[in-house]
């Protein structure tokens, strides 16, 4: 890992400093409330996991950014998932993904773009993804895949000319993931 580079404490796959310790109070908290906060969203809490997220000590901690991002998918505030998945994921001041965070980060910004009517956004950030196993990546590719099918036949020239069409893209699977 080059120096410049951040790294992410506690977030399993992501580069960490020689000064990360995975075990400290802090990381123990987080992973205990993410493990609370995803049976909150199972159990469709959307509400009550956000009053948690917004309560918690360590707020700022880039995997509770992300469970927050899950709970405005969930809630349907589109646009401030973008924002907020975009901030997390991008390299600063650009449009490449960092190397440095989670796929399961990258497809919940690719959900949101897609939720917000940029299918077009979604697909090019799978394509930068790339063949990683994440399922989250399947799920999204089968909803893509299934949603240009049901498009009209101008609907899907303007696809193949690269604008979105205005169609929603429905899901059959809770959008976001926290892992």
């Amino acid at each position: 890992m080059s120096v410049h580079q951040t790294s992410i404490p506690g977030v399993a796959g992501a580069p960490r400093s020689s000064h990360d310790n995975r075990h400290s109070p802090q990381t123990d908290r987080v992973v205990r409330l993410l493990g609370q906060l995803q049976e909150l969203l199972d159990a469709g809490q959307t509400e009550q996991a956000l009053q948690r997220i917004r309560t918690a000590e360590s707020s700022s901690d880039p995997r509770l950014k992300n469970a927050l991002g899950v709970c405005l998918l969930r809630k349907c505030e589109h646009e401030k998932a973008v924002t907020l998945f975009r901030a997390l994921v991008l390299v600063p001041g650009g449009i490449m993904l960092r190397n440095d965070v989670p796929v399961c980060w990258k497809t919940n910004l690719a959900t949101a773009l897609l939720m917000s009517g940029r299918a077009s956004g979604c697909v090019s950030v799978l394509n930068e993804i790339g063949t990683d196993p994440h399922p989250a990546i399947a799920r999204l590719t089968a909803a893509i895949s299934s949603w240009k099918k049901s498009l009209s036949l101008l609907q899907k020239l303007s696809w193949k000319l690269g604008l979105d069409p205005d169609r929603a893209v429905q899901l059959d699977f809770p959008p976001g993931d926290l892992n």
